[in-house]
């Protein structure tokens, strides 16, 4: 039974633990700067650590489900980051989508680790049905280690070679993504000035050639509006990195670019 310690215990995080604790396969470690939010996992079995250290310390394998590159680099590097107190051959599966030359770097600080990067996609309610989509860069033994802990909660599992290349994947993903949005958003627009009830529109595009992950999500959450207040946020990060690492390896992504920035939804 591996010890797997997990950090970012919030929206995503949370529903990640409650099937980790169902599969009843690892044992799980949590810590969290505000230990109210494990109470209700403590009382089904997790552990509960004092300090990232002592976390990174528990952990053969240690989940991290943070927002953004700046979370991870904050609690990373240091005498108080994880990086200096796993165990030699410990596996660090990092769930953020960002730079991989951030990933790069903590695999270089820290070789006496194995770090894979795991974007993810999907939302917290496909994480409780454990049909997230989980993406893995990094060692194949390690790809393989990781696969049986993050198995708990996604399905599928998708191996996108080494350390790096799944976080490539997924801010490709993001930008496409972004971009039907927009052509979404704006098709929608079209839609109302021609006298269409948006509901009904959505229904009849989800069941013709024009439907989309991107529409079946907004139809999920009960309209554009919604959609937009929940994504945008999250896509105006990724559409970011998406662009500046483009621009930095000099690889042109002006037409994809282009629609996603340009649009009625603020990604940009």
């Amino acid at each position: 039974m591996s010890r797997v310690g997990f950090f970012g215990v919030g929206q995503m995080g949370a529903p990640m633990v409650s099937r980790l604790l169902d599969h009843g396969q690892h044992e799980v470690v949590l810590y969290a700067r505000r230990p109210e939010v494990c109470e209700h996992h403590a009382a089904r079995g997790a552990g509960l650590a004092g300090s990232l250290k002592e976390l990174a310390r528990a952990s053969d394998v240690l989940i991290l489900c943070l927002f953004s590159d700046l979370q991870l680099r904050e609690t990373a590097f240091g005498e108080e980051g994880f990086l200096a107190h796993l165990p030699e051959g410990a596996i660090v599966v990092s769930h953020t989508t960002g730079s991989p030359a951030l990933v790069a770097d903590i695999a270089q600080t820290a070789p006496h680790v194995r770090v894979i990067d795991g974007p993810i996609s999907g939302d917290s309610e496909d994480i409780l049905q454990g049909r997230l989509t989980v993406l893995l860069g990094g060692e194949p033994d390690a790809v393989d280690t990781a696969r049986d802990v993050v198995s708990a909660y996604a399905d599928p599992i998708i191996a996108t070679g080494a350390l790096g290349s799944a976080l490539l994947v997924k801010l490709l993903n993001n930008l496409l993504f972004a971009a039907n949005s927009q052509l979404l958003a704006d098709t929608a627009a079209a839609g109302a000035k021609l006298g269409l009830d948006e509901g009904s529109l959505l229904a009849a595009l989800s069941a013709c050639s024009g439907s989309s992950a991107a529409l079946q999500r907004v139809r999920q959450v009960g309209g554009l509006a919604p959609f937009e207040g929940r994504v945008t946020p999250y896509l105006r990060k990724d559409v970011a990195t998406a662009i500046a690492l483009a621009e930095e390896m000099g690889v042109s992504i002006d037409f994809v670019r282009g629609v996603a920035e340009k649009g009625p939804l603020s990604v940009t």
